[in-house]
């Protein structure tokens, strides 16, 4: 096992929170819009915090989130579905393209991917609340579960040049075809 990833428990339960966050924003987005559509009035103010008391001002989080912000423009760095991964250390010239750091993204994303969190008597994982291409409505309840399944997240990594980045879509069971 790489070096790198030997304490990984602390970024899983890092991730756990960052899951329970988006879980506890996406609730409140879909209260509001039902609220809406009712009539009803329903004011939410969801405040974030970006760094999750692991950053501090000027820190290298902070650049990484100002350079998203003036590449992709302002609210692209404020999702919580975004991993940043940097060097260790400061060297001048970091090179994440190695293969151990690689691996060590691909340790990270698939321990975000296996989290789970219960809330509500319900069990969430990051597929309840990722980014997915959608399809059209449909009104046979069937229908939507069959597109439901065939839809991953949408999963933009390196890895992507890579068998390994293909695993992290999916599907969490075999699929055999006869």
């Amino acid at each position: 096992m790489p070096k790198d990833m030997q304490n990984m428990a602390p970024l899983h339960l890092f991730v756990q929170e960052v899951l329970v966050l988006a879980i506890y924003e996406r609730l409140i987005n879909a209260t509001v819009k039902r609220s809406k559509r009712r009539g009803s009035s329903w004011l939410a103010d969801v405040k974030q915090n970006q760094s999750a008391g692991r950053g501090s001002e000027g820190g290298r989080l902070q650049q990484e989130l100002q350079y998203v912000e003036a590449t992709l423009g302002k609210g692209a760095g404020s999702t919580k579905q975004m991993l940043i991964q940097t060097a260790a250390g400061e060297s001048s010239a970091p090179n994440l393209l190695k293969s151990s750091a690689l691996l060590t993204h691909l340790a990270v994303l698939q321990s975000a991917i296996s989290v789970s969190v219960d809330l509500y008597d319900t069990s969430w994982s990051l597929s309840d609340i990722c980014y997915a291409p959608t399809f059209p409505e449909f009104e046979s309840y069937q229908v939507e579960k069959i597109f439901e399944h065939l839809n991953p997240c949408t999963i933009i990594t390196p890895l992507d040049c890579f068998w390994e980045g293909s695993l992290l879509l999916g599907p969490k069971f075999p699929v055999t075809v006869p």
